[in-house]
Formats: C-alpha cells, structure tokens, sequence
C-alpha cells in the first residue's frame, strides 16, 4: 500500500497547484489577501520514487500556497513537516503551467506515447478552466451548509457531464 500510495502522490502538489489555479483564485479573490506559492523542502520520502523513469524526485522542492486575511497579520500554510526552500511567489499558475514546464523535459516527452499523453491532459484542463469560467460563481462561498452542499453537488454533477 506504501508503494502505491507513493506512486500515486509523486509531483502532485505542482498538478494540484496548476488544476486549482483559476479556482483558488476565483474564490478567495474578495477574502484572501494576495496568494502566493512556496517551495518546501521535506527531506526524504519514506518510499522512493522516479517520475517516469527519470532522476530520483526526492531532492524536487514541493510546491504550496500562502495565504492570509486582508485585515489581520495572519498567514496560513497548511502542509506536513518541512522546510522553506524559496521565498514566496505570486500565485499565477493557469491549469497547463506545469505540462508547459513538462514539455520542456526530454525524458518527459521523447516518444509518441508521451507526447500524446500530454496533449490530451492540456485538453481536459482547458476544458476544466472553461468550466471553472462559466458554472463558478464566487458567491458559492456564501450561504448555509446546506445551500453550499447543494451548490456543490450541482457542480459535481455539471464537471461530470
């Protein structure tokens, strides 16, 4: 379960930083204070891994976001037990910021496969930004539980679709 586990969350904080880009902005555009990105040192992983069979990925910075209140000193960075590696960024990330980066690496698009591979994960995230654009509202935030449990799933039911 440990393999699979790593296997499954190798480099996914810079796709959850690109996928959620447009959204996380979007929401927290009236609440947040500017939203910038940090890359973090965790040291190594308890299970190994290699993207693609590429160089070892433990030395890869990983990437989160700060945020804080408009009104307070307050910022918050939610993430496991590391160390800051960068100072922050603006958060600028578009849904294929990480695929343009991928698309820059030789072992990540040397064969047809590859290359097909990436053109159609830039495909679904364009589709994801236009849904993000046209069914999220920044008002989804506001109400009861309940009225957000019914946006919500109303949303998942139209990303399904």
């Amino acid at each position: 379960m440990a393999h699979k586990e790593a296997a499954l969350v190798n480099n996914q904080s810079t796709t959850a930083m690109a996928l959620l880009g447009r959204l996380t902005q979007k929401l927290l555009k009236r609440t947040a204070s500017p939203i910038e990105t940090m890359d973090l040192h965790i040291g190594k992983p308890l299970t190994p891994t290699k993207l693609n069979h590429g160089p070892d990925a433990s030395g890869v910075p990983h990437v989160v976001l700060k945020e804080g209140q408009l009104r307070s000193n307050e910022r918050y960075l939610v993430d496991k037990s590391c160390r800051i590696s960068s100072q922050p960024k603006t958060y600028d990330a578009t849904e294929t910021k990480d695929l343009d980066y991928f698309a820059s690496i030789p072992f990540r698009n040397q064969t047809r496969a590859q290359r097909d591979n990436l053109k159609l994960e830039r495909e679904n995230r364009l589709h994801l930004a236009k849904f993000v654009d046209t069914n999220i509202d920044v008002d989804i935030l506001n109400g009861s539980a309940v009225q957000f449990k019914e946006k919500l799933d109303d949303l998942v039911d139209g990303l399904k679709l």
